[in-house]
């Protein structure tokens, strides 16, 4: 199981995650073997490291790899499935296919609720100091986006996020 170490990656966001997510869909996808530990994925892009195309790729993950506490994400993880919540990485086929087409998809999903309503959903995002103006905005979108029965997602930041949950969840 590698799950936690794709959270502790998707959660260190200096990664570019597109170049990332090629990375690790050829390893943990397309791949003709398993990888199920940390250290077979540490093995995999060390081989990784020398070939040009991933060369860079391969060493960032490595790096932010060796800079993450993975116990602490494997007992964070842990805690979550343990509320009824968790985490959904980029090749768990309950990820949603749509994210495969943004610039910079996460390498996955924490998810309170069921994961099969992100197939129609609408992302509410914005900054974390919105004006009043901003913020009332985002709660007619989020209204107006519930009574088309969308289910609308964000990163749960303060401000436009944060508005469009509360909005959302009335």
């Amino acid at each position: 199981m590698i799950e936690h170490v794709i959270a502790a990656l998707n959660d260190e966001q200096s990664l570019k995650n597109s170049e990332a997510l090629s990375l690790l869909t050829e390893i943990l996808v397309e791949n003709d073997q398993p990888v199920e530990s940390e250290n077979a994925l540490h093995e995999v892009l060390s081989e990784y490291q020398s070939e040009t195309a991933y060369t860079g790729v391969a060493s960032s993950i490595i790096e932010k790899m060796a800079s993450v506490d993975s116990d602490s994400y494997l007992d964070y993880l842990t805690g979550l499935e343990s509320r009824g919540k968790e985490f959904i990485p980029f090749y768990d086929p309950r990820y949603p296919k749509s994210l495969y087409k943004i610039s910079e998809p996460p390498l996955g999903l924490y998810i309170d609720g069921n994961p099969a309503v992100l197939d129609d959903c609408v992302a509410v995002v914005g900054t974390r100091q919105a004006n009043d103006h901003r913020i009332e905005f985002a709660r007619r979108i989020a209204e107006r986006l519930v009574k088309m029965n969308k289910t609308v997602v964000s990163g749960l930041a303060n401000g436009i996020d944060a508005a469009a949950h509360e909005t959302t969840l009335k």
